[in-house]
């Protein structure tokens, strides 16, 4: 049985890495094919994106160095 919700069931997910500078300003834009599912969680720091996996059920990180 499907319960009827007021958001619509995602068929695809696309997700982007935007860089905003200090001033909310667009300095760039790529979309990451790697992520095609959106139940990733992920975060940025310290210039890097941290994208949570599980590793054969111990939580681990994969690290992408973002470049200026």
């Amino acid at each position: 049985m499907r319960i009827k919700t007021l958001i619509p069931e995602m068929k695809q997910t696309t997700i982007f890495l935007s860089v905003f500078d200090s001033d909310f300003n667009l300095i760039s834009e790529k979309e990451i094919k790697e992520l095609t599912d959106n139940r990733f969680k992920y975060f940025a720091k310290d210039g890097r994106l941290w994208v949570a996996h599980n590793f054969s059920d111990e939580l681990g990180f994969i690290v992408i160095d973002i470049e200026q």
